[in-house]
C-alpha cells in the first residue's frame, strides 16, 4: 500500500507523517523506517522506528531511491512500514511524471514484499499528474 500525504509546504505534513510514524513505532512488531532529509526529526520520530537522514548518501534519482530501498529491505527482512518525507526533496528530481513511474513501481514491489509506505510530497494535489491521485 502506498498513500501519499500532499500539501503546499507549511500545511502540516510532516507534523501528520510524525504521528503516523509513531503510532506505527508503538503498534507494529516489525521495523518502521523514516526516511528524511537531515536530522530535524530526530526528538520527534518514537525510539522504536530507524530514522535515516538520506542526506548522508550521495544519491540522487529515483532509481538511487529504489536501490536504497532495496538496500535497506535486505538488510531488515521484517521491514514493514517505510515513511518516507518529503519525497521531491530526497529524489532531487522536478518531473511528476518521473514521481508517477515511480510510485507505480513502487506499489508493485510493496505489494510483492508486504511494505507500506506513507510519503509526503510538497505540491499542491492538483500540480500532480491524475495517474498519481489514486494514492491520496
Amino acid at each position: 500500500m502506498i498513500k501519499l500525504i500532499v500539501g503546499k509546504k507549511g500545511s502540516g505534513k510532516t507534523k501528520q507523517l510524525i504521528e503516523l510514524v509513531n503510532e506505527a513505532a508503538r503498534e507494529n512488531a516489525g521495523t518502521v523506517l523514516c526516511l528524511e532529509r537531515g536530522k530535524a526529526l530526530t526528538f520527534d520520530v518514537h525510539y522504536g522506528a530507524r530514522l535515516i537522514d538520506y542526506g548522508e548518501y550521495p544519491l540522487t534519482g529515483y532509481n538511487a531511491l529504489l536501490g536504497f530501498l532495496y538496500g535497506c529491505y535486505a538488510q531488515n527482512y521484517d521491514l514493514n512500514h517505510v515513511f518516507i518525507d518529503n519525497l521531491r526533496k530526497i529524489s532531487q528530481e522536478d518531473s511528476f511524471e518521473k514521481m508517477a513511474d515511480f510510485l507505480a513501481l513502487l506499489e508493485e514491489k510493496s505489494e510483492n514484499l508486504k511494505i507500506d509506505f506513507t510519503i509526503t510530497i510538497s505540491a499542491d494535489a492538483s500540480e500532480l499528474p491524475e495517474r498519481i491521485h489514486k494514492y491520496f
